[in-house]
C-alpha cells in the first residue's frame, strides 16, 4: 500500500496508560474545545475496551476504540484517522 504521506507506515499499538496521553491529544485535535479526555479515558481503558492507536513517526495518526455492551452487543467509535492509510492499520 502506497504511503506519500509519512515517512513510515503507521504502526498500531494497543493504548495503555503509556500511549493514553497521544490518543488524548489526537482525539483534542479533532473535537476541538470539546474536553472529552474523562469520556475517552474512561472508555478506552474499561477491561470490555479494546482500544488501538495507530502511530507514524512518534504521532497519532488514526485511533479506535470496541467495547463490548453490557447487552452483548458491540460499540465502536470514536474512530478516527489522519488518512485511508492509518484507518485502513487500526482496522
Amino acid at each position: 500500500m502506497s504511503n506519500v504521506l509519512y515517512q513510515s507506515k503507521p504502526m498500531v499499538k494497543r493504548v495503555t496508560a503509556s500511549t493514553l496521553p497521544l490518543m488524548l491529544d489526537y482525539d483534542s485535535s479533532i473535537q476541538g474545545d470539546l474536553d472529552r479526555s474523562m469520556y475517552i479515558q474512561l472508555f478506552a481503558m474499561q477491561p470490555c475496551a479494546d482500544a488501538k492507536l495507530a502511530v507514524c513517526d512518534g504521532e497519532a495518526v488514526g485511533i479506535g476504540i470496541a467495547r463490548l455492551l453490557y447487552n452483548g452487543e458491540l460499540f465502536i467509535g470514536p474512530l478516527y484517522a489522519n488518512t485511508y492509510v492509518s484507518w485502513y492499520v487500526v482496522n
